[in-house]
């Protein structure tokens, strides 16, 4: 099975003084899939996140799953 997902800056709930949305210079977004293999029972999103040295509060990203 074929599983697509996104990786995109976004927000759920409305953010507080602790969180902010991480840019796309903090990780790579866009468009990926990963395949699971029958008798698989899950599979691995991965994301590259950018180190940088800039001092930051905590952010945040989505991962949006579709079929």
């Amino acid at each position: 099975m074929r599983l697509s997902y996104s990786i995109l800056v976004g927000t759920l709930t409305s953010l507080n003084a602790d969180l902010e949305l991480a840019s796309d210079q903090d990780f790579r977004a866009g468009e990926f899939y990963m395949d699971i293999l029958d008798g698989e029972r899950s599979g691995e999103i991965n994301l590259t996140i950018y180190d940088d040295s800039l001092p930051e509060v905590q952010e945040v990203f989505l991962v949006n799953l579709t079929g």
